[in-house]
This record gives structure tokens, C-alpha cells and sequence, in this order.
């Protein structure tokens, strides 16, 4: 299904529910807030609602309703699901839908399971961010600066800020004119990168202690957070979002992984990355995980020790068999 077929049926309804997937990275919190900027803009009734409260650190872009705060079940027609591989990624949101409401899926990863009544699905854009962006051109919506800023997030947040394999020369003339549009890339980048808390500060340093390097080769990297180690830190999930990076920047590395405990008891977080060789969503997809090709992740039952143990051994049978799918 096509982007016109999008466009068709928020012409036809009039009322919305967004919402994306669990630990919402910039992505799928600036998509969010894009879309409902443009119904809003379309005269369309839209509420943002996810399974749990917005990250503090993307404050600055708006609010949502998290399901905790409902009072009553939403009204709406249609639910828009944003950059979210399945409805499993939802947490509680499923809850809201029933078979009497439409469902747009609008995403961008390879790993998508088309769960829509209408499935918008591009593999080849930088960020649903970056899809977004065409709805408003199509719509001949003019793109103010809240909504620029949105999508200018989700997009520079999911090309690893201009670096990622998915950047293309399309990705760079949208974020060209979302500048035009009033963002300012130098307070974007202060507000995501160059605020820090000093919780987040001696976390990030009690994970770069749990560090390793494996393989013959030290092709795969990996660390950890344990739930102690939030505690001792006086931190949350929220400040280990670009952990994994520090893993991946390692010299030699091609697959980084980051491990993280969860609310739940004996369910691991685990996030993937790769820089050339190996693609990650085969990795994430044997436990019942998806993503892009260099950035996925799943969630696995089972202690911290178990989990390393089975992805790392998943890791290195990839990287043997991997294939540069770079080309």
C-alpha cells in the first residue's frame, strides 16, 4: 500500500490516535509530534498516547498522553502507528484498539509485519520522520517551525546524526529544508547530545566498566546495566539510550551490543549495531526482535548471564556467515 492511500484516509476521517513503540527513541517521539502538528493543521482531531511517559530529554518538542493518565478509553476512528515494526513494540496501546478501528502503520524498518488496514511501509527513508515529511508535501501543508523541529529530530536522531548507512541524498535535502523552515541545528544538537545528568554521568561509567571485547579479531563488543547499577546511580532506562554507541566506536568492532535489565524480572533489553558486514535484524529477528540492518533490538526472557551468552554465540555465527551489505 502507497502513501496516497494514507493521504485518502486521513481525508476521510476525522478523528486520530498516534502512537509508536515502547523506549521511544527520537524517531519515534518527532514523528509522533509531526503527525499530529499536520492533522491538527488539517482540522482533524489527534491525541499522542504511548505506553509510558515521554523521555525527558525530548521535553523540548511537546507532550503526550501516556496510558496511565487516561481517565476514559480515547474516541477516535483510526490509530496511525509510527516507526514500530509490530503492535507487540506497543506495550499497552493494543488495549485502546479494537477490530472496529482502522489502523495506519507508517515505518521504515525491513523487519515490519504490514499489521495495518493500511501499510506505508519505506525501507529506503532515513526515519518515519522523513516519511512524515512527504504527507506534508502531498497535503500542501505548510511545515511550521514545531513541526520541523519534530521531524528534524526524528531524522537526525535515526541516521546516528548524518552517519548511519541510511542517510541518503533524499534525507539530506529534507533536513536542508526543514533549516529553511526555522530549525536551528546548533540548539538541536545542544538539547539531544550535550545535556547530560550526573546520574546519567556515573552510570554511563559504571557500564563502560562491563566492557568486552571478543573474537579473535575483537569484532564484537559488548556491556552492560544492571537495575543495582540504576540504583546505585540514581539513574533511569532513559540516560543508557546512546550506550551502545560507546561499544560500537570501538576500533575493530563490526557488532555492538548493549544489555540492559528491565522493569520485568528476568526479561533483558538488548540493542544491536553493526557498521558493515553483518546485518543485525537477523541477529534481533531469531529472538523475536526487529530494526534496520545496522540498528535493531529485541527483548529476551531470561537472567543477564543467559542472554549474553545466546546473543553474543548469535553475534558470532552472523559475523562468520555475515555478507557486506553495504553495496
Amino acid at each position: 500500500m502507497t502513501l496516497s492511500q494514507v493521504i485518502s484516509a486521513i481525508k476521510k476521517y476525522d478523528s486520530f490516535l498516534i502512537s509508536s513503540h515502547v523506549n521511544p527513541d527520537g524517531d519515534a517521539v518527532g514523528s509522533q509530534f509531526a503527525m499530529r502538528s499536520l492533522l491538527k493543521q488539517m482540522k482533524k482531531k489527534a491525541v499522542i498516547i504511548n505506553d509510558k511517559p515521554l523521555p525527558a530529554m525530548y521535553d523540548f518538542l511537546g507532550k503526550w498522553t501516556c496510558i496511565d493518565e487516561l481517565v476514559r478509553k480515547p474516541n477516535f476512528e483510526v490509530a496511525i502507528i509510527m516507526d514500530s515494526s509490530n503492535l507487540n513494540r506497543l506495550g499497552r496501546v493494543p488495549s485502546l484498539l479494537s477490530p472496529a478501528k482502522k489502523i495506519i502503520n507508517i515505518d521504515h524498518h525491513v523487519s515490519n509485519e504490514n499489521f495495518g488496514d493500511i501499510n506505508w511501509v519505506d525501507t529506503r527513508a532515513g526515519a518515519a520522520g522523513e516519511m512524515v515529511y512527504y504527507l506534508y508535501k502531498k497535503l500542501n501543508c505548510p511545515i511550521k517551525n514545531e513541526s520541523a523541529l519534530a521531524m528534524y529530530v526524528a531524522i537526525l536522531t535515526d541516521t546516528g546524526s548524518f552517519r548511519y548507512a541510511n542517510t541518503t541524498s533524499s534525507t539530506y535535502r529534507v533536513a536542508s529544508h526543514l533549516l529553511e523552515c526555522g530549525v536551528k541545528p546548533e540548539i538541536v544538537a545542544e538539547k539531544m547530545y550535550e545535556v547530560n545528568s550526573l546520574a546519567g554521568m556515573r552510570l554511563l561509567g559504571m557500564a563502560l566498566s562491563t566492557i568486552k571485547v571478543i573474537n579473535h579479531d575483537g569484532s564484537i563488543a559488548w556491556l552492560y546495566v544492571t537495575n543495582d547499577m540504576l540504583r546505585k546511580a540514581g539513574a533511569d532506562w532513559q540516560d543508557t539510550e546512546y550506550f551502545v554507541n560507546y561499544a560500537r566506536s570501538l576500533y575493530g568492532v563490526e557488532i555492538a551490543i548493549f544489555f540492559s535489565e528491565t522493569e520485568v524480572k528476568g526479561r533483558i533489553r538488548v540493542c544491536l549495531r553493526s557498521k558493515s558486514v553483518v546485518d543485525v535484524t537477523l541477529i534481533a529477528g531469531k529472538f523475536g526482535g526487529g530494526g534496520h540492518c545496522r540498528a535493531s533490538g529485541c527483548r529476551i526472557k531470561g537472567t543477564l548471564d543467559e542472554v549474553i551468552k545466546k546473543v553474543v554465540a548469535e553475534s558470532q555465527g552472523a559475523l562468520k556467515h555475515g555478507r557486506d551489505i553495504s553495496r
